[in-house]
């Protein structure tokens, strides 16, 4: 038997419903959007596109009517109680005479006689659907309705983004106004140069930025100019983290967290204002060098930055894993020799690798397949391998990647740089200072 019932019809339109496929014909044209705070009374724009709505219920053969009889017969009872519902909560307000109809179809058999059967249900506008699928979708509606409106009166260039996110309009009903008062910020300050937490707009803070990020992100790329932007788009539909926040802030000029370097003084005779370990803004130190600095290590790790032995002129700076790529911004580095000393595992050569597509000019050091070899009782195991092909490795570093990264030494071998015997790392720091 192939007849639905009633809820199943209605649990398949309700499927439909929660994916805004048929809110959209209730979208108010632009020159029918009220003012905030007037009657929500809007025409729709219900061109025939979706409603009236025609909803198969089913059908039924001869043989399963027969066998099927009294279910069907209870079934019937369901539609016909339907169809004459009384239930006067609409969706539009008190007075809309928009209700469902029942297709029915008769059916004769020589044992039973004439039958009708119900074959579909017939919803004349979105109203009459709202109050099929009960109170949530109700409220939806009016919700929808309410927004779509408000937000065409203030932002009419958002019609389409309304008709594509429908549900999205109906969970705003809260934030609609303060999402508003910010875009309209926004069109009057392009790019405004302040951290978000400095928006000059009433129940705006950095949480409600970060909370709204995606609907922001997707009404700003629309009504801001193009050149307004920056060429990163942001990223609205990721959970908040402080890389996204940073390109959100990025894209619409605000100003972003700084990326800061941490880095020492090397030579016991030098300090900066009394200081000899720092941790600054990449543009502040792209912008002031320390003074008298001849030589520049970079270190992953930062209990083997801070234990690293005197050098004159020398500063050592902590690489902070892939984030090596900010070392890009601080010019002067090109200027002087430069020295990388990471793990020996696929993720140090992984960021040597990236080091060396700023800075091509960067040295490795202690990463070499004797100290490799020479600590092989102090190796242990790296879990998840980069595979990726590094193309600006040396040749020797890169048959010793190749050999750890397809396990030709023992599966997933790692040697972490604090590992390495201290007094190793004396000599070569004296052999490398020796070249110059």
């Amino acid at each position: 038997m192939a007849l639905n019932r009633l809820d199943e019809v209605r649990d398949r339109l309700r499927k439909r419903w929660n994916r805004g496929i048929y809110l959209t014909d209730a979208t108010p044209t632009l020159d029918t959007a009220f003012a905030p705070g007037a009657d929500v009374t809007p025409t729709d724009t219900t061109d025939g596109a979706i409603f009236p709505l025609r909803e198969s219920t089913g059908t039924i053969s001869a043989r399963a009517l027969r066998e099927h009889y009294e279910q069907i017969r209870t079934i019937a009872a369901e539609y016909r109680a339907a169809n004459h519902s009384t239930d006067t909560d609409t969706a539009a307000g008190a007075g809309s005479k928009d209700t469902l109809e029942v297709e029915w179809t008769p059916r004769e058999d020589r044992h039973l006689g004439s039958n009708l059967i119900p074959t579909a249900l017939h919803f004349p506008t979105v109203d009459a659907l709202a109050r099929f699928l009960g109170r949530p979708a109700i409220a939806q509606l009016k919700a929808y309705r309410k927004n779509a409106s408000h937000l065409l009166a203030e932002l009419p260039h958002l019609h389409a983004w309304i008709t594509t996110h429908p549900m999205e309009l109906t969970r705003i009903t809260d934030t609609v106004d303060r999402l508003i008062a910010v875009t309209h910020w926004m069109q009057k300050t392009p790019r405004p140069g302040i951290y978000i937490r400095q928006i000059p707009v009433d129940g705006i803070d950095t949480k409600f930025v970060e909370q709204n990020r995606t609907i922001l992100t997707q009404w700003w790329d629309i009504l801001l100019p193009p050149d307004t932007l920056d060429g990163t788009r942001a990223t609205g539909t990721r959970p908040t983290t402080t890389g996204s926040i940073n390109r959100f802030a990025q894209r619409y000029g605000f100003r972003t967290v700084p990326v800061t370097l941490r880095f020492r003084l090397l030579d016991p005779k030098k300090t900066i204002a009394g200081f000899t370990d720092l941790t600054v803004p990449v543009e502040e130190l792209a912008a002031s060098p320390p003074p008298n600095v001849h030589i520049a290590f970079v270190v992953e790790n930062e209990i083997s930055a801070l234990a690293f032995p005197p050098v004159t002129g020398g500063i050592v700076i902590c690489g902070g894993g892939y984030s090596v790529a900010a070392l890009a911004h601080v010019p002067w580095l090109k200027d002087i020799p430069l020295y990388y000393w990471g793990d020996i595992d696929t993720h140090g050569f992984a960021i040597l690798n990236r080091l060396r597509s700023h800075l091509p000019d960067a040295h490795s050091f202690l990463m070499d397949r004797d100290t490799l070899t020479a600590h092989s009782s102090r190796w242990s195991r790296e879990t998840t391998p980069s595979q990726a092909d590094l193309p600006h490795l040396t040749q020797p570093e890169r048959q010793l990647y190749d050999d750890l990264r397809h396990n030709h030494l023992a599966p997933g071998v790692r040697l972490e740089q604090e590992r390495i015997d201290y007094s190793r790392v004396i000599t070569t720091v004296k052999k490398i200072i020796s070249l110059y």
